[in-house]
């Protein structure tokens, strides 16, 4: 038989799963998961895109990436990001007072990850306010 079944990384069953001997590549999401920041997230496959997603800790999916499709496409709120090449996304996502600040100048969410270098005054403000 070629084929076996899996538990994912909280609790999903896979069935038809690819022996490890048949990994394409130099790392699986399933068999040969590379140590990645995302690695503790949940796993949980599409089939309807055929992909392997993360499960960040607000509940949006990310791509594995240790997953071989090329369509990274998906809604993000900036977790899949290496934290080392995004700094402040913690301060964004983890400070509710910060949270409040960004809501109050106008900068949505998606504005904010997209133009990160444009609001360093809302940064320090933010850096500020934790230190309170």
């Amino acid at each position: 038989m070629n084929e076996q079944t899996h538990t994912l990384v909280g609790g999903q069953i896979l069935y038809g799963v690819h022996l490890p001997n048949r990994c394409y590549g130099e790392y699986c999401c399933i068999h040969k998961p590379s140590d990645h920041h995302m690695s503790e997230w949940t796993q949980n496959w599409r089939p309807d895109r055929r992909m392997m997603e993360r499960i960040c800790p607000h509940g949006i999916g990310h791509p594995d990436p240790d997953d071989q499709t090329t369509d990274r496409t998906h809604g993000c709120d900036g977790c899949c990001t290496v934290p080392e090449v995004n700094p402040y996304r913690d301060y964004y996502l983890a400070s509710e007072e910060c949270l409040r600040l960004c809501e109050t100048v106008g900068v949505s969410k998606e504005e904010w990850d997209a133009n990160q270098e444009r609001y360093a005054a809302a940064i320090a403000a933010c850096k500020e306010l934790e230190n309170r």
